[in-house]
């Protein structure tokens, strides 16, 4: 496939009489694309839009439907079965998955909550376990956050 400026190219050579298969082995494509451009006479882009499939009038159930069966794709391929779909399972799992992960990711989104300097912070406590010589020891630590900065300060201790 061709750029603009090959497709440009192309033309020029075309016009100067060059033949078609020295312009193809040269820019390294096929003689029938120097063809087609020739026919077509310049550049035309491919047309916005994704071909139409066979799921795209169930789409909308797909939406309203998936969340009330957490988007089980056999579920859905049954129910679409019942209502006139003629296509595969496999249709049906492509046709899902970036409503899935809008899902997902809705899930793990969090809303920031901003505030002024001095405001607010945020207090964290945890422990862990580490060898420390030839001892496990088990260390707390403290993790202070400032809400407006996000600066941390944090400070570990071993316990008593």
């Amino acid at each position: 496939m061709l750029r603009e400026d090959g497709v440009r190219e192309v033309l020029a050579r075309l016009q100067r009489g060059e033949p078609i298969k020295a312009i193809a082995r040269e820019l390294g494509v096929a003689r029938n694309t120097v063809k087609r451009w020739q026919r077509l006479g310049g550049w035309r882009p491919r047309p916005p839009g994704h071909r139409p499939c066979q799921i795209d009038p169930y789409r909308r159930f797909l939406e309203r439907r998936g969340p009330e069966v957490n988007w089980n794709g056999r579920v859905l391929h049954r129910e679409l079965q019942a209502v006139g779909f003629a296509g595969t399972y496999q249709q049906v799992q492509r046709a899902i998955q970036p409503l899935r992960a809008d899902r997902a990711w809705a899930t793990v989104a969090t809303v920031r909550f901003e505030t002024h300097p001095g405001q607010q912070a945020q207090v964290d406590f945890g422990q862990t376990r580490l060898w420390i010589g030839e001892r496990l020891e088990v260390i707390h630590i403290l993790v202070f956050t400032l809400g407006y900065s996000r600066r941390l300060w944090t400070s570990a201790y071993l316990s008593a």
